[in-house]
């Protein structure tokens, strides 16, 4: 790319912080991700002053509209800086311009580092050796303890909020304030919420935490770690808060058998994090926090959601997120199930006809008012034209949006074809656990299904049947959103 393709007051920054002569854009790119910031490689060719010669930076900005729990830039340039200088790999920060301005958003310029970060393909069982993958997680469990020795002390960081006695019982206010904004029902994060309520760890140290330790947010090259990457979220808090995320189940990206990540063992993890630390891992207390993760990460997905759906930011990405949801509940039942010791005892019903009498699938009658073929018929084949003719033609760069408009225009299908079903039979699971439980309930939904769990009325542990029937409304959603998740009544029953 030339240099008229990169922003004129970005190379004037440039040559004010380096007092160059001369500064000559080679390549200004935007980089794939960043969902929640946008970033933009830049390869440029300075003239005189500070740094002559070709360097490689990233540059970080505001995307159009923030999460409510996301840093300004200028607040995740200090929090990078603090964590180069305790030796995180992490990528070194340069510059920043925290003046929004005519001129464009807030950003600022880090250090280039090598590697992919993505994380379908880092899972892949050919991506890395079973060495390469034991070394990964030692480093990113050494890196994590290197972090977790900054330490709260008032005025440290004084940006960051100042945090309470119990990390724990923050971070459910903060989930439960969100999801009261959206006011949707969505029973399973409830019940996940009144289990972390009712079962909060002892207090502990407080540290610094990057909050979003994951799969996906680090670098790798050639098998080894070279930076660990998006900040935004960093806080105050308890240090399990980074291990149960990067261990829980929402972030193994398909490979629920490789725990940390999807990529590596929880072992190599804990050994490289205990070498630096000196503190040995209490499990207990992980699956705590792991299952904090997931129900955190439920409750951002419904705010990135929530950003399209409102008008703040037009996102299919943002809108796919949304339709996620079904798969974090699906692991936070999961998890529930591991922490209380109930089993799954019976096949969970996944056919949205069966509510209703109605088939699923098959021939439907014309509607004698609409044209044909229907809006399914018409979905379906254009769906089948973008995977077959238009997809192979497009750019590889064009490949990851292209997929998201195939997976929008599935769930479409599916929805349009069984979403009513599916709905119904809902409500129907809804009612027969009332009746379970003591007796009808005319009026029982999925509103008052919420509130009663809200009311304690109902628990993981003391309600019989509760997970199974949360299990049978996911499942339910997950036919329309993600089949692939839906467990076979076969597999149900061998899990049983």
């Amino acid at each position: 790319m030339s240099e008229i393709d990169t922003p004129e007051h970005l190379l004037d920054f440039i040559r004010q912080k380096t007092g160059a002569d001369h500064v000559e854009t080679l390549e200004y790119r935007s980089l794939a991700g960043g969902a929640v910031q946008e970033n933009h490689g830049l390869h440029v060719r300075m003239t005189g002053g500070s740094l002559p010669g070709e360097h490689r930076f990233v540059v970080r900005s505001d995307a159009p509209v923030a999460l409510s729990v996301s840093l300004s830039r200028a607040h995740e340039f200090e929090i990078l800086r603090a964590a180069c200088e305790v030796g995180v790999s992490a990528p070194q920060p340069r510059w920043l311009n925290a003046d929004k301005s005519a001129a464009g958003p807030a950003f600022y310029i880090m250090d280039w580092a090598e590697g992919t970060a993505n994380a379908r393909a880092l899972v892949k069982d050919d991506a890395l050796t079973a060495s390469q993958r034991q070394q990964l997680m030692h480093d990113l469990g050494s890196n994590l303890a290197r972090l977790h020795a900054i330490q709260y002390t008032p005025g440290r960081l004084p940006f960051l909020a100042a945090p309470g006695p119990d990390p724990a019982q923050t971070q459910i206010e903060a989930c439960r304030q969100l999801l009261n904004r959206f006011e949707e029902p969505h029973p399973a994060i409830e019940l996940g919420l009144q289990y972390l309520a009712d079962h909060r760890p002892a207090q502990q140290d407080l540290v610094l935490c990057h909050s979003d330790f994951r799969t996906g947010n680090y670098l790798v090259a050639e098998g080894r770690l070279t930076a660990i990457l998006d900040w935004e979220f960093a806080s105050w808090s308890d240090p399990y808060e980074d291990l149960g995320w990067m261990c829980a189940r929402c972030w193994r990206f398909g490979r629920p058998d490789r725990e940390a990540g999807g990529v590596g063992s929880k072992e190599d993890l804990f050994a490289g994090y205990e070498s630096v630390s000196g503190h040995k891992i209490d499990p207990g207390r992980l699956a705590y926090w792991e299952l904090m993760a997931i129900v955190r990460w439920a409750v951002l997905a419904l705010e990135q959601s929530y950003r399209h759906r409102s008008g703040q930011q037009e996102s299919l990405e943002l809108a796919l997120t949304g339709r996620m949801v079904p798969e974090i509940q699906q692991d936070l039942i999961l998890q529930l199930r591991e922490l209380t010791g109930i089993a799954k005892d019976t096949p969970t019903p996944v056919d949205p006809g069966t509510a209703t009498g109605t088939p699923a699938t098959g021939p439907q009658p014309l509607d004698p008012y609409r044209d044909q073929p229907d809006a399914g018929a018409l979905l379906k084949v254009a769906r089948a034209l973008l995977l077959a003719e238009l997809l192979p033609a497009l750019p590889q760069d064009q490949h990851y949006n292209a997929l998201m408009i195939a997976n929008a225009l599935g769930i479409a299908i599916r929805e349009q074809a069984t979403g009513d079903m599916a709905a119904a039979a809902q409500h129907a699971a809804i009612q027969a656990f009332y009746q379970a439980q003591g007796g009808g309930q005319p009026d029982a939904g999925i509103g008052r299904l919420v509130q009663d769990i809200r009311d304690g009325r109902y628990t993981a542990a003391g309600t019989p049947g509760l997970l199974n029937m949360l299990d049978t409304l996911v499942n339910l959603k997950l036919s329309l959103s993600n089949p692939r998740r839906v467990p076979s009544a076969q597999s149900a029953k061998a899990a049983s």
